[in-house]
């Protein structure tokens, strides 16, 4: 790549180079992904990906959604979204360049993509960032975004032998898990995606709160599952489900998505404990090395320090939301 730098780009990418550019860049997810990308087209969602490349070589892409119409508002990708808006956008970017051909590249695909979202009058667009990523932050910031948000991903390393990921874990969830598992607690999975269901929606009852529909669940599962992206685990006693995790794969990480728990299940200490630690056993034995637990508002909220102890080495990610209203 010599000083005179020549960028093109395109709406149309081929899958391979997609596909290319995702393997390339080490914060890649599955959110990122071409699979990703296409479940949401057959959920109704109309998606677009802008592919910027120097001689064929692919640098540097976005893949973003618009909802399909007001009926679908709750399909939580980043946050909730608005009619109109274009959520969950994420930007990849090929770990191998220079920072000055990245701050190049970006510039030129905020170009292009801010002149789609005007010819599509686009109300709003959110993006995600690492906090420290100062040149993203700089670029976001000269191009009319505004820091929304921050929220902090906890990831555990769950690549090392089982018997170090027992030792790692905070003590206190090792006496959870323990117990749950003494008193008869059974962790399982199957692809009973109506009982993941059932509890999803006494948990958002006694809980007072709402997640993604159940529209654009089951369809994530139905599209996910023919390609072994996702599995859902239950947590029973007695014959009874009292917790449930719907997790998503993809490369080397498992990602816990969604979770829910019935209001009985705080009744038996260490359940929601334990059918984490068999989730965390399970794809170890696949070859897995990571556990993104997604999702929380501070680094001291009680549903982060649940998740940071399931390991000593827990690595806190945060992340900063930003947003840019067009109209």
């Amino acid at each position: 790549m010599n000083n005179k730098i020549s960028l093109k780009s395109t709406m149309n990418p081929e899958k391979k180079l997609w596909d290319f550019l995702v393997d390339k860049s080490i914060d890649s997810n599955i959110t990122q992904s071409w699979g990703y990308g296409s479940a949401l087209k057959k959920l109704g969602f109309r998606v677009f990906r802008i592919l910027v490349s120097v001689e064929n070589y692919p640098i540097i892409a976005l893949q973003g959604h618009l909802t399909k119409s007001s009926n679908i508002l709750l399909a939580k990708i980043s946050n909730n979204m608005s009619a109109g808006s274009l959520g969950g956008s994420s930007i990849i970017v090929n770990s191998k360049i220079s920072k000055k051909i990245k701050v190049k590249a970006l510039k030129y695909l905020f170009k292009i993509f801010f002149k789609f979202c005007i010819s599509e009058r686009i109300i709003k667009t959110e993006i995600y960032i690492k906090s420290e990523d100062n040149i993203f932050k700089e670029i976001l910031d000269g191009e009319g975004f505004n820091l929304a948000a921050r929220k902090f991903t906890p990831i555990i390393n769950i690549g090392e032998p089982i018997d170090l990921l027992w030792k790692n874990l905070h003590k206190k969830h090792r006496t959870s898990i323990r117990k749950s598992s003494s008193e008869g607690t059974k962790v399982y999975s199957n692809e009973k995606f109506e009982d993941y269901w059932t509890v999803t929606e006494e948990h958002m009852r006694f809980k007072n709160y709402i997640t993604s529909d159940k529209y654009f669940q089951k369809g994530m599962f139905n599209e996910f599952r023919k390609k072994n992206l996702c599995k859902i685990f239950f947590a029973e006693r007695e014959g009874k489900i009292l917790s449930t995790c719907f997790i998503w794969n993809f490369g080397d990480t498992a990602y816990y998505t969604y979770g829910a728990s019935t209001e009985s299940s705080r009744n038996f200490n260490g359940v929601n404990q334990h059918i984490h630690w068999e989730i965390i056993k399970y794809y170890n034995d696949k070859g897995y090395q990571y556990y993104n637990m997604w999702g929380g508002q501070s680094i001291n909220d009680n549903k982060t320090r649940f998740k940071m102890r399931f390991s000593k080495n827990s690595i806190l990610v945060p992340l900063d939301l930003y947003v840019r209203k067009f109209f």
